[in-house]
């Protein structure tokens, strides 16, 4: 299986981890619509950047089986 594809199955399986935790009463969709507003948001495209390389710091910079070294 190509490592795209691989990637794309523990992103979406960190996506439904999320929605089962943060708010179980949406649905899906409406859980990814909610992330997608959100992520457009200047608060939140200002401090993802850093918050990424501020885990990219700790000794195991991987979440969910996702290499953030490859998402920037």
């Amino acid at each position: 299986m190509p490592r795209q594809v691989e990637d794309l199955g523990n992103l979406i399986k960190l996506y439904t981890d999320w929605h089962s935790r943060l708010i179980p009463y949406y649905s899906f969709e409406q859980f990814v619509r909610k992330l997608e507003k959100v992520g457009a948001t200047n608060r939140v495209r200002v401090s993802a950047p850093s918050m990424i390389t501020n885990k990219m710091k700790e000794p195991q910079f991987t979440m969910h089986g996702i290499n953030l070294e490859t998402l920037y």
